[in-house]
């Protein structure tokens, strides 16, 4: 009990609001900060760490002027969401005052690869005079790792498809794509074979057996097995890759 408590207790405070948490780092360094969020609030932060206050305000739509104060070099960095996903440039055009190499810092990324290929696009576009540096975030974990590779071999056929002149954008990934119907029957008859991976991850059999999605059991499985510890999650996608080769 003494070891988890400590455990607890060194595990990093989480931020109540994270774009307002990293705004409040990047400012105090002396950079500037714009957003394309579509938020209606933000919260100022202040004091020290550990005894910090959020003061919570009204915040104007100022998408447009952060886009173009960016793109002119007035700002430093701007955080977009899903609400950025389209409609704005911010790479490095020809035309722009500021045609610095864009970097890109993926939080988090959609669970739709299209709207991923939408938010790539908006700085990684014609007319750069040089090509944007993407980086992912990410645990670590096995299982992040996997679907990030997973999303990343669809986002390399889509890109292929679609937008052949960006190829650069995607490295190559020699990660086994599982959301697919044979990787959903290789997760069904994992499932099937091991009922007590079943039980620790409530996972309802009979109630995935009516579901009309061709990837009903692939998708439930990817989703829950962060319970599970990290050998045992390696262990379960080796399993599914073995199968799904054979």
């Amino acid at each position: 009990m003494t070891s988890v408590e400590e455990m607890i207790h060194e595990f990093p405070e989480i931020p109540l609001t994270a774009i307002d948490y990293v705004r409040a780092k990047i400012e105090k360094a002396g950079y500037s900060f714009g957003e394309v969020t579509g938020r209606k609030y933000h919260a100022d932060i202040e004091g020290e760490e550990g005894s910090q206050n959020l003061l919570v305000k009204r915040r104007p739509d100022t998408r447009q002027e952060d886009v173009r104060n960016f793109n002119n070099g007035t700002l430093d960095a701007i955080l977009v969401n899903i609400a950025g996903a389209s409609g704005i440039s911010l790479h490095a055009n020809r035309k722009f005052a500021n045609t610095n190499q864009r970097v890109l810092i993926e939080w988090q990324i959609p669970n739709d690869v299209n709207k991923r290929i939408q938010l790539l696009g908006r700085i990684n576009r014609v007319g750069q005079v040089c090509d944007p540096e993407i980086w992912t975030v990410s645990t670590g974990l096995p299982f992040e790792t996997r679907i990030n590779s997973m999303q990343l071999a669809k986002l390399r056929a889509l890109s292929a498809n679609t937008q052949g002149s960006r190829r650069n954008i995607v490295e190559e990934s020699a990660t086994i794509d599982l959301m697919n119907k044979v990787g959903n029957e290789c997760a069904k008859e994992f499932l099937l074979s091991n009922p007590d991976v079943c039980d620790l991850l409530a996972i309802d059999m009979e109630v995935l057996s009516r579901q009309s999605s061709n990837i009903a059991y692939i998708n439930k499985l990817s989703f829950l097995i962060s319970l599970l510890y990290v050998e045992e999650q390696v262990n379960v996608f080796e399993k599914l890759e073995t199968e799904f080769k054979s």
